[in-house]
C-alpha cells in the first residue's frame, strides 16, 4: 500500500467524496514526474486501493474504472544506437600498418555504411563484389539476395585489404583470419569479437546491433529520403 497512499493528500481524507474527476486529477498530478514503469505500478496499486474502499462501502463503486491506463506504444522512439561520431572514431583508430587493421577497417566500414550483419561479412565471397557496377551482393535471412551500392570509402578499404592484407589462399571467402592457420571465419562471432575489441564497450552482439541501428536511423535523424540500402534492413 506504500505506492497507493501517495495521492491521499490530493484525494482528501473522506473517501465518500471521491469521484471520477478527482481520481483522474490526483493521478495525473502524481505520475507526471514518475518513470513509465513506476507509473504503471502506481496505477495498478491505485485501482486496487479504490476497489478495497468500494468493497468496504467507504467510496462509490467502480471508481477504479476512472483510473486511466498508462500508454506504452511500441517503436514510439528510436532504438538505442551508437552515435555516428563514435563509429567514425573507431573506424579511424584501426592500425593500417598491420594486415589485421586493414581488414578490420574494411569490415567496420561495411557494417557502418551498409548496415550489414556479422553473418553477411563472414559469408561474403569474391564473386559477390561487382567492381564494374560498384555493388556488393548480400545473402540474408530466408536466402534473400540483394545487390547493395558499395560506398566509395568502403570500396577503397576493400581494395586495400584484397591487395595488401588478404592472405593468398585457395578460398573465395573475402575475409580471412590473419594468423595461422589462415582460414575463413568459422562463425559470425568472430566479427563480433573484432568489433568488441575495437570498441571496448558493451557486449559484442549488442554493439554490432547498435552499429546497424546507427546506419538504419540516419534518414530519420538527419531528415532525408532513405536509399535502396535501407530496404535490406
Amino acid at each position: 500500500m506504500r505506492v497507493s497512499t501517495k495521492p491521499l493528500s490530493l484525494l482528501g481524507n473522506n473517501p465518500a467524496r471521491y469521484d471520477a474527476a478527482l481520481v483522474r486529477q490526483s493521478l495525473l498530478r502524481t505520475i507526471k514526474e514518475l518513470s513509465r514503469g513506476y507509473a504503471k505500478t502506481y496505477v495498478i496499486a491505485l485501482r486496487a486501493f479504490l476497489r478495497f474502499l468500494a468493497a468496504q462501502g467507504r467510496c462509490r463503486s467502480h471508481l477504479d474504472r476512472a483510473v486511466p491506463t498508462v500508454p506504452e506504444w511500441k517503436l514510439s522512439a528510436l532504438p538505442r544506437y551508437l552515435e555516428t561520431d563514435d563509429v567514425e572514431r573507431v573506424i579511424t583508430s584501426c592500425d593500417l600498418s598491420k594486415p589485421c587493421g586493414i581488414r578490420d577497417r574494411a569490415i567496420l566500414l561495411l557494417l557502418a555504411r551498409l548496415g550489414l550483419r556479422a553473418g553477411d561479412i563472414t559469408a561474403m565471397r569474391l564473386d559477390d563484389l561487382d567492381w564494374h557496377a560498384g555493388t556488393v551482393r548480400v545473402r540474408g535471412k530466408g536466402r534473400r539476395e540483394i545487390c547493395l551500392p558499395l560506398p566509395q570509402d568502403a570500396g577503397d578499404a576493400l581494395i586495400e585489404y584484397l591487395m595488401k592484407a588478404r592472405p593468398r589462399v585457395d578460398t573465395d571467402r573475402v575475409f580471412l583470419c590473419v594468423n595461422a592457420p589462415v582460414r575463413p571465419f568459422a562463425t559470425s562471432a568472430s566479427i563480433s569479437d573484432i568489433s568488441g575489441v575495437l570498441f571496448s564497450v558493451r557486449a559484442f552482439r549488442t554493439l554490432l546491433q547498435e552499429v546497424r541501428i546507427c546506419f538504419a536511423t540516419l534518414p530519420q535523424r538527419q531528415c532525408y529520403e532513405p536509399g535502396p540500402a535501407w530496404t535490406w534492413l
